[in-house]
């Protein structure tokens, strides 16, 4: 029981990151059918235990909610440091094994293993990315041009050393040279809806530049 209840918990940690960062709500539908298997199987060993019943309606709870169309607003994919980028990547990643282990039990098919790995390969590259991207529009905000562009630079680089086959790379690649030659502010709404660290006008041109 100690042990199945440690494995839920850490599940449940999964299943919020990957709600929070992944486009396809079916990959949190899925992992949270892995959690209620869990509670089931807790549930057996220990019918009257408070904590199992607990868990087993909350999960029963989320897979309701689960099925609902996506909400608006509810990726988010900004971290606030390079410790945190690498704890959601890692959480992404086990989110990824634990999606191999049911296509090996025949509960996914390849083909939806396949798709759903390129998701989460996109949310891991997006986590580095977006969080590098809202770093500079703060240090933007802050009037701090070179650290600014030292950022962009920085969410360029892991974008264009990534494979992913989504065709947003490349214009994410574009729109980010354009940030960086102060031909732009920010990316594009759809590329990056996370915009409240959007820096309200355009830094000025060469400023701090010309001041050395």
């Amino acid at each position: 029981m100690r042990v199945l209840k440690a494995q839920y918990e850490e599940l449940q940690q999964i299943i919020a990151t990957v709600d929070q960062t992944v486009e396809p709500r079916s990959i949190s539908r899925i992992l949270n059918e892995e959690a209620i298997n869990m509670t089931e199987s807790m549930r057996e060993l220990e019918p009257g235990d408070g904590y199992v019943l607990a868990a087993l309606n909350n999960a029963m709870a989320l897979q309701e909610e689960l099925i609902q169309e996506q909400a608006k607003g509810r990726v988010y994919r900004i971290r606030e440091s390079d410790s945190h980028i690498a704890l959601t990547q890692k959480q992404l990643e086990k989110a990824a094994v634990l999606l191999s282990r049911r296509q090996a039990l025949g509960l996914i098919s390849p083909e939806e293993l396949n798709s759903f790995r390129a998701s989460l390969a996109w949310a891991r590259l997006m986590i580095s990315v977006l969080s590098y991207v809202a770093q500079g529009h703060q240090a933007t905000n802050r009037g701090e041009v070179l650290p600014a562009k030292a950022y962009y630079q920085r969410a360029k680089s892991a974008l264009a050393q990534s494979s992913h086959p989504d065709k947003r790379r490349t214009t994410m690649i574009r729109e980010l040279k354009e940030i960086i030659a102060n031909r732009r502010v920010s990316l594009s709404e759809e590329l990056m809806p996370e915009t409240d660290f959007n820096p309200d006008i355009q830094p000025a041109l060469g400023s701090e530049e010309a001041a050395s």
